[in-house]
């Protein structure tokens, strides 16, 4: 389909959606036209032109205030490389999009019990989505990492924790097929806007102790940095998990925010643009306290941590 304006007879749920999310190069039309039989609730029609948005890598994704909850639902590559069958995503007993492998969509909803379930190979009748078996119960102020679960006629998403997700989402490109739940709604950002989180081994502040994928994101952040209006400011701020003292928690955290700074000069950002600070475990994002040793230390990823923020 090529990129010019189009225009269709579409509820104004689905321009809501589309609005939201994006569209479908391949089944987008088809999709289109089938609304009527996914979603069923009485909207008044209208025409409207309508033009598809370019897909885009995923980028780190900020925080949202307490009125929202925010989702992140993804799909990773097939272990062989093969692109899987398409995964329908259903919210509150409504199509909401739907992931190819390699593929995410972000978006949001008000804090409370929702129904948000996942299958794979359900259309074109989607069975599914009028009978969920699944719940949770999203709190306001919070992301939710989710990715489709891979086994056949399991619509319960697998829940990761942030630094997990981002491993795989680093490779993933925004769904082509349009948000259209009406329970969706445009999330709104309440912190600096996030370039991206860099995440660390146990113990370590200089560059080796950077996780994989970590440079990446780093390079990523740098390309969208140089793209900013000129006098931008960046922040780096470092972070710790709990296990050692304070002070020396501080000082790796800093250690680590600096760490990052540098390979952000390295890839072209000017120094003085970017200040640095480091928190120590001062803001955990996950407790681990629990858990064992070995466990303790898996836990404790999401918590050594460098994010960098425009200010």
């Amino acid at each position: 389909m090529s990129s010019g304006n189009t225009s269709f007879k579409l509820s104004r749920l689905a321009v809501m959606g589309l609005l939201l999310g994006s569209v479908s190069s391949a089944s987008w039309a088809d999709d289109i036209q089938s609304n009527t039989d996914i979603d069923t609730a009485p909207n008044e029609v209208e025409t409207v032109t309508l033009t598809a948005p370019e897909t885009v890598l995923y980028k780190a994704v900020g925080q949202v205030g307490p009125t929202q909850a925010q989702v992140v639902f993804y799909r990773g590559y097939a272990s062989n490389g093969a692109q899987a069958s398409v995964g329908n995503i259903y919210l509150d007993r409504e199509f909401q999009s739907a992931l190819k492998a390699g593929e995410y969509t972000v978006f949001c909803v008000t804090p409370g019990e929702h129904t948000l379930e996942a299958y794979v190979n359900d259309a074109p009748h989607y069975t599914n989505k009028n009978s969920p078996k699944n719940s949770l119960t999203l709190t306001g102020g919070n992301t939710y990492f989710v990715e489709v679960n891979s086994q056949d006629n399991v619509g319960l998403p697998v829940h990761n924790s942030r630094s997990e997700a981002e491993q795989v989402l680093q490779n993933t490109k925004n769904s082509t097929i349009v948000n259209r739940a009406s329970a969706v709604q445009q999330c709104e950002y309440v912190t600096n806007a996030v370039l991206g989180s860099v995440f660390y081994k146990f113990a370590i502040g200089n560059a080796k102790g950077i996780e994989s994928g970590g440079m990446k994101v780093i390079q990523d952040a740098a390309a969208n940095i140089k793209a900013l209006p000129a006098g931008s400011q960046i922040m780096v701020s470092g972070y710790a998990d709990p296990v050692g003292n304070a002070a020396g928690n501080s000082a790796l955290s800093l250690k680590r925010a600096e760490t990052v700074k540098a390979q952000l000069v390295k890839s072209g950002v000017a120094a003085n643009a970017i200040s640095t600070h480091g928190f120590g475990s001062s803001n955990l994002l996950v407790n681990c306290e629990d858990k064992n040793k070995a466990a303790r230390n898996l836990c404790n990823r999401d918590n050594r941590r460098v994010n960098m923020e425009v200010k």
